[in-house]
């Protein structure tokens, strides 16, 4: 994914988000080994994966039940606008505008209570986690759980872990972390690209003797992205300071050649003036990730929480493929190819974990899922029909509890 799509990306995500203005180690469950985790005060290695086909990075756009996350399908085209989730959401804060105009007739104070339906977002991306891990077992042995090996890189020591030392071969045993799927909120997005900012100052070209250029870039153009005319004259933008050119890369201007209304494509140089330059990104070497916490309070409460922050060393680790760093760690080409296939986040987060091509008819897939969030809610289906002849007809908001 280029820099500029992602910094359309991070802008996009900025608007919805103002727009709407209205979280040692305990170990990883099996189940979550596909999840990228890093605790308050732990560091890990880590390694982007580049998005197929230039494509944005997955939004996944769910609520909370108390049968956990499920993902919210009002905005799924099959589904038309239809979801169980939503539904009882809007219902809720339909009850409670009506309550509290209630309680301002009568004088009396009203507290409003937060629907826990709500729906909430992140951005899923995928990073190679560097960490090894060894499976152990809990107070009762049939349960399991993942924790990560206290020692770095390919090669146990038992006498830094005390894992490694393990009687036991099957707890003695590591497993690579691997390919996995980070879940970002907007702010920790943000923390992300403020790393890939830092990165697109770096110029990655591959000189001829092997080595990577490594010199600084700078902008030099704004352009447009219909017509490549400038948006600023170029002699204006190599004097701005860099503070100035991070505010017009985040307007959306008029281009006055073609008309195209979009973000401006930044166009670089770099300062050995051997060559052109070519940003560096995220996605193009490892990079350490910190985690650190910042004490927040619960909102209308006096209650507080640790709120992750993430920060990231990019100095650190040297410019190489993917493919090298792996290789670099005694992988072969086949266990390379394996640990950098992305997942299927369409089908991972397909809407109640039911698969679409197991039913005759579009309509007989939704009427099933929207009969499963029903009954995760334990609530009616609003969407079911209520008359014959198929197709479906919101029911009004009349129903009864299920007991």
């Amino acid at each position: 994914m280029s820099f500029d799509r992602l910094r359309q990306f991070v802008n996009k995500r900025e608007m919805e988000r103002d727009s709407k203005k209205k979280g040692g180690t305990g170990g990883l469950k099996p189940w979550e080994r596909e999840q990228f985790k890093l605790a308050i005060g732990e560091s890990a290695m880590v390694r982007f994966l580049q998005i197929p086909n230039d494509a944005d990075p997955y939004v996944r756009k769910f609520h909370w039940t108390p049968a956990g996350p499920k993902t919210c399908t009002s905005e799924i085209a099959e589904f038309s606008g239809k979801c169980v989730y939503c539904f009882y959401d809007q219902d809720h804060k339909s009850k409670q505008q009506k309550e509290a105009e209630a309680a301002k007739l009568s004088g009396q104070n009203y507290k409003r209570v937060a629907s826990r339906l709500a729906q909430k977002s992140v951005t899923v991306v995928e990073v190679i986690d560097f960490r090894y891990y060894h499976i152990v077992p809990e107070a009762n042995p049939q349960d399991k759980v993942m924790v990560r090996c206290n020692v770095d890189g390919p090669d146990s020591d038992p006498d830094r872990c005390e894992y490694c030392a393990a009687e036991d071969e099957s707890i003695r045993a590591r497993e690579f972390g691997g390919c996995r799927r980070w879940e970002l909120q907007d702010d920790h997005l943000n923390q992300v690209f403020a790393a890939h900012t830092q990165m697109q100052k770096i110029c990655v070209h591959a000189n001829e003797d092997g080595t990577v250029c490594q010199k600084e870039t700078y902008v030099v153009e704004l352009l447009c992205e219909g017509c490549s005319a400038p948006l600023v004259e170029p002699e204006k933008v190599r004097r701005m300071p860099a503070k100035d050119i991070e505010k017009e890369l985040k307007k959306s201007p008029t281009c006055r050649q073609c008309g195209h209304v979009g973000y401006p494509v930044a166009v670089s140089a770099c300062k050995s003036n051997a060559h052109e330059a070519v940003r560096g990104s995220v996605f193009d070497k490892n990079l350490i990730v910190n985690c650190t916490g910042e004490t927040k309070k619960l909102f209308g409460t006096k209650e507080t929480y640790k709120k992750k922050i993430y920060s990231f060393d990019i100095r650190s680790e040297p410019i190489l493929s993917i493919q090298d760093s792996l290789a670099n760690w005694g992988f072969s080409d086949e266990e390379i190819v394996k640990i950098c296939q992305p997942q299927d986040l369409n089908w991972k987060f397909r809407p109640e974990y039911i698969d679409s091509k197991k039913y005759s008819s579009s309509d007989e897939y939704v009427t099933e899922v929207l009969e499963s969030q029903s009954e995760a809610l334990k609530q009616n289906n609003p969407y079911k029909s209520t008359h014959s002849g198929g197709g479906f007809k919101p029911a009004g908001r009349t129903f009864s509890r299920r007991t």
